[in-house]
């Protein structure tokens, strides 16, 4: 089964990491995302998972979709840019883009996984909308 592969040595295992990709219980809203990425076809990963191999190749995988992993994969450099923009350093957001974000390693799905991950997420699915009643999570 899919979600004991390749448990890590610290004692987080690869399962965890699925999970936490699957939308950290937030009561599949996960499916967004997917519906998201089915339009397109590739993604840029940023935050601090990013720099992580197999967080990046368990998230290209469950959304089925190439991702960019940029040098810096720091969450608050959209926050700095648009500062940038604003102080006048950069013309505008995409002058601002074009000269911080700099692609360091593509991640392509392994569509084997991808196929588990949709089995896997329908399950999650109706588990949950079971359950949703049960913790007022109701949708």
């Amino acid at each position: 089964m899919l979600w004991n592969l390749k448990e890590s040595s610290v004692g987080i295992g690869r399962g965890h990491m699925d999970y936490a990709v699957f939308g950290k219980g937030e009561g599949g809203k996960i499916g967004a995302v997917f519906a998201v990425a089915r339009r397109a076809n590739a993604a840029t990963l940023i935050g601090g998972g990013a720099k992580g191999t197999l967080w990046s190749q368990i998230t290209a995988d469950v959304l089925g979709i190439s991702l960019t992993v940029t040098e810096s994969s720091d969450s608050s450099l959209g926050s700095a840019m648009l500062a940038g923009v604003a102080m006048g350093v950069f013309a505008d957001p995409k002058e601002a883009a074009a000269k911080c974000i700099k692609p360091f390693r593509s991640v392509t799905p392994n569509s084997e996984n991808t196929e588990k991950y949709q089995k896997i997420f329908k399950k999650y699915k109706r588990i949950h909308d079971a359950l949703a009643p049960v913790y007022g999570d109701e949708e």
